[in-house]
This record gives structure tokens, C-alpha cells and sequence, in this order.
């Protein structure tokens, strides 16, 4: 499995191939990287455990050159499966999913990604000069907001993982039952089946084996009583079918119809009103009619003679009501893991969210570590050194037109469809759904999970290659090193001295010497504010 960044230029008249970006990153594992949680809904909050990567990106662009096009694409491999979540990181310890998705079984999304880079700090300012100081303090909170929403995050949870921790499992116990893992896939994605039907319940010294036996038990079970249930539903729909199919063949005589209508007349038990297009309502039957106003009603009243409701039709009257009603199969009831747990469970969850506040989020071993507060500093360091180039902040957001590859079975051909607005807001559901079952509304943590956040900018040149080169006597790699050299500086949390070799000292400090004191300055700075 992967989840891959790829980028490209789009140039007319050329086929240029996808390629992954190259980004400055910080990879922190489970037990240094802060706390991250994100909101299924109002009421229930899931944290992510696992490995936390933040990635600085650069991006550059000439006048008259192509804008760079981005994509976002996950694969699965064959009998794998992983959540894919996208959104931003809104403060130090949130994570807010805008869009997710399940993919398995050799799915392959490919997301496309816009990026928008803002204007530079020196044109913000110049741009709101002349305003009122009440407007000014409006632009200055508004681009607050902007610089912070530059941090991109994908989230990516590994789902075997997930069902090993909510079946009280042990790691790995999944890992050889394919078919197992397929069938409780197939439960908690479709069917939406609560994990305690599923779990393992007994002691914790029993063995591996016997733990999946158990799994395997409850599972099957509960695939028996859903086949139970549509055999059930697809006799009852052949019976009503056969019903009215015979129904509409065979009449009475009027003789044989009048001694019916007789007995109907003297008050008959009531049968069961099921809606299809050719029942007239027997109400109206055995109310006073005239003759002729019974002759119209001679046909249903001739059927209902001839074929009395079968049994199955009696019994099964409110369940395909309901199922025609609700649209869909009433195998299982769609119910969430919450819906399932008794009362001491929800009173004991309840309690424990009573007793969180805001503190208990904080990370006490970790103080110097918030995304959010990474953009503003980059924005400061961009705009103090003034290199040459405009150094832009850049938003990426999701670009509207979403394609997935999928093969439905092993030998069936892989087929590509573009994911309409409906699509994904089902696909986003059936996600949450999922993760809800995952963690147990929140009571259990989705343990290796990867945490992906991007801040990106974009080096802005006013003239063409050429023109940068030759009529601005500018060499465009050198900017774009310092820029580089800026955001590892403050990703790695190191100086300059410390991230170069010592053969490129030299030349850094040849054509840009600013960069070694405002940094080697500002670590020093850094370091005070943590010791204070």
C-alpha cells in the first residue's frame, strides 16, 4: 500500500509523466510526536497513534511557464485495505478530516490537488496601507487565518490493525486469514455490525488460535443470519409475485363470485392490505353496494375468491412494507457500535469525556511542537532574509473531479470511474461509520496510523528562464537553495552550519551570507523562549 504526491507540468504538445515530489521532511515516531485527534461527529472524538511526518515543499514558477498540477494517489494491494483522510491541521492538537475514503483490493484514487500561493508579506502590506486601522486589524486576522490554512494533512489508518485492537486480538492475528479479514470487512463496512457481536470475549491466556476460532464463530453466525434473512426476503417477493401473476389469469363465476361476496358481506376476518398497483382497497366491499356499483368491483373481488393470500404474504406484510419503504435489504439493521453498548458502557464513556478538558490534550513532553505555528515562521524568516524571488505561502486544497480504479473480483477487468459530490459524501460516511466501529465511539485509539502534514511555498520569478538569467544577471538555483535551506532550518529545528557539509559552506556564504547569522540568531532565540 501507498499514498503518493506526484506533480507535473502541463505542456502542450508533450507527455510528461508523473513523478513524486521531493520534500524536506521531520519524521517523529508514536512516543515523540504530539498527541493528534479528530471528530467523528459532535459528540465523539478518536485519537491517532502511530508516526507523525511533517514535510516542507517548494515549488517554483516562471513567468510564461506552466502551472505545476498535483495529484494525490493512493493504492491498495490485493487483500489490503486502509482509510485515506484529508483535511488540515486547525490547532495544535486537531486534525480535521474534510474528505476520506476506504481503499482495498487494488483500488487506485487519484485525487487532484490545487495549489494557490498568496501574496508575499511585503505585498500584504503594502496592499492594506491606505486602509483604516479598524480594516487593517480585519486584513491582519484574515491573513492569519490564510497562513494557517497552508497546512495540508492526509492521514492514512491501516485497517487490519484497527480490527486486531477491536476484537481484542493480538498483533499479527489477522495477518494469514485473508477470508477472515474479507468476511469482517464486509460486516462493518456494509452491514455496519456492532464489534462487541464480533469480538473475542474470553480469557487473555488463551492461545492465538483459539482467540480467531471464536472470531471466526461469531462471524459466521452472524453471515448465516443475513443469508437467513434475504432467503426469507426473496421467497416472500416470489410468493406475493405468483400471487398477483395468477390472480390476473383466473376469474370466477358471477354465481360463485355473489356466494363470496356473501360471505365477505357477513364479515370476514380483515386480510391484510399490501400496496401494489392492481389491489383495490377491500373496504369498499360488503358496504351496501348497488349491482352495478359491485360489477366494477367484480375483478379484485373475483381474485381475491379464486386465490386466497398465501401465508407468506400474511406474515411477511410489514417486513416488505419496511423493505420497500427503506429501499434497500433489511438483512441487519444499520446500527452504530454505540447503539449496542449497555448502559453502564455509555454511562461509564460518558464520564470519562466529562472529565477531559482541554489541558488533558496538551503535550507536556513535547512543548516546542505545533504544526500551526510553523507557516508564521516561515513567513517570518522569508520576509526578514528578502531573497530574490517572491517567496509565496501556498494553499492546497481538493480539486473536484476524482477518479477511482477497481476491479470487483479477481478475474473481472480493473474499470475507472470519475467519484460524483454523492459519491464522496457516501464514501465519507461509510468512512466515519467504519472508524466509529473501529474505536468504539472513541474508546479505543487507531494505533498505527502515519500522520502526513505539508506546508508548501512557491518561488515566484517575474521574467521567463532566460530572461532571469540574462537580463536580470540572476542565477535561479541560488534563491531556490536559500529558500530550501530556510524551511529545513525550521523544520529540522537546526542551524544552517549543522545542515550543510563542510564543502558547501563556502559557497553558501559566498552568495548568501544573511542566511547564517538571521538563522544561527533565531536558534538562539528559539532556544531561550524553550529554557524561559
Amino acid at each position: 500500500d501507498n499514498v503518493s504526491l506526484l506533480g507535473k507540468r502541463n505542456v502542450v504538445g508533450t507527455s510528461v509523466n508523473e513523478t513524486p515530489i521531493s520534500t524536506i521532511c521531520l519524521t517523529r515516531e508514536p512516543h515523540e510526536a504530539p498527541s493528534m485527534h479528530f471528530s467523528l461527529n459532535a459528540s465523539t472524538t478518536v485519537e491517532l497513534q502511530g508516526q507523525q511526518i511533517l514535510h516542507g515543499f517548494v515549488s517554483h514558477k516562471f513567468t510564461g511557464e506552466p502551472a505545476m498540477g498535483f495529484n494525490l494517489v493512493a493504492r491498495a494491494r490485493q487483500f489490503s485495505s486502509f482509510v485515506l483522510m484529508i483535511g488540515t491541521i486547525v490547532d495544535r492538537n486537531h486534525f480535521q478530516p474534510r474528505h476520506s475514503l476506504i481503499v482495498n483490493n487494488k483500488d487506485k484514487v487519484s485525487i487532484p490537488l490545487n495549489c494557490e500561493p498568496l501574496p508575499t508579506a511585503k505585498e500584504f502590506r503594502d496592499s492594506i496601507e491606505s486602509l483604516s486601522p479598524e480594516q487593517q486589524r480585519f486584513a491582519k486576522s484574515y491573513r492569519e487565518l490564510q497562513i494557517e490554512s497552508t497546512l495540508f494533512a492526509i492521514a492514512v489508518v491501516p485497517i487490519k490493525n484497527s480490527l486486531e485492537v477491536v476484537l481484542n486480538l493480538p498483533d499479527g492475528a489477522l495477518t494469514k486469514h485473508i477470508k477472515l479479514t474479507q468476511d469482517l470487512m464486509k460486516l462493518f463496512i456494509e452491514y455496519q455490525v456492532p464489534s462487541d457481536l464480533l469480538s473475542y470475549e474470553g480469557g487473555h491466556d488463551a492461545s492465538v488460535e483459539v482467540k480467531i476460532s471464536k472470531v471466526k464463530e461469531n462471524a459466521k453466525a452472524i453471515l448465516d443470519m443475513i443469508i437467513e434473512s434475504r432467503k426469507a426476503e426473496l421467497q416472500a417477493k416470489k410468493e406475493v409475485d405468483e400471487y398477483y401473476k395468477h390472480s390476473s389469469d383466473q376469474e370466477l363465476g358471477d354465481d360463485a363470485l355473489m356466494s363470496n361476496f356473501d360471505v365477505m358481506e357477513r364479515g370476514p376476518a380483515p386480510v391484510p392490505q399490501v400496496s401494489f398497483s392492481r389491489a383495490a382497497p377491500v373496504s369498499k366491499v360488503g358496504r351496501g353496494l348497488t349491482q352495478k356499483q359491485y360489477k366494477k368491483s367484480i375483478p379484485m373481488t373475483r381474485a381475491m375468491a379464486a386465490h386466497p393470500a398465501p401465508k407468506a404474504v400474511m406474515s411477511n406484510a410489514a417486513f416488505l412494507s419496511s423493505s420497500a419503504q427503506s429501499g434497500g435489504s433489511a438483512a441487519v439493521p444499520r446500527k452504530t457500535v454505540a447503539d449496542v453498548h449497555d448502559s453502564k458502557s455509555r454511562e461509564k464513556y460518558a464520564e470519562s469525556f466529562e472529565n477531559i478538558e482541554e489541558s488533558d490534550f496538551d503535550d507536556v513532553d513535547n512543548p516546542t511542537i505545533d504544526y500551526t505555528k510553523v507557516p508564521k515562521q516561515l513567513e517570518n524568516l522569508f520576509d526578514s532574509l528578502g531573497n530574490q524571488g517572491k517567496l509565496r505561502p501556498t494553499t492546497i486544497t481538493v480539486a473536484k473531479h476524482w477518479y477511482r480504479s477497481r476491479q470487483k473480483n479477481l478475474l473481472a477487468k480493473e474499470s475507472s470511474k470519475e467519484l460524483s459530490d454523492d459519491d464522496k459524501t457516501k464514501e465519507h460516511n461509510k468512512t466515519m461509520d467504519l472508524l466509529d466501529a473501529l474505536s468504539r465511539s472513541g474508546e479505543l485509539a487507531l494505533k498505527g496510523s502515519t500522520l502526513h502534514v505539508i506546508v508548501a511555498v512557491t518561488q515566484c520569478f517575474d521574467k521567463t528562464v532566460l530572461e532571469t538569467i540574462v537580463q536580470g544577471n540572476v542565477n535561479p538555483i541560488e534563491p531556490i537553495e536559500i529558500t530550501s535551506l530556510v524551511i529545513a532550518s525550521a523544520i529540522q529545528n537546526k542551524t544552517v552550519s549543522n545542515l550543510l557539509k563542510n564543502s558547501q559552506k563556502n559557497r553558501i556564504m559566498a552568495h548568501a551570507p544573511k542566511i547564517f547569522k538571521l538563522l544561527e540568531d533565531d536558534d538562539q532565540t528559539k532556544k531561550m523562549e524553550v529554557n524561559e
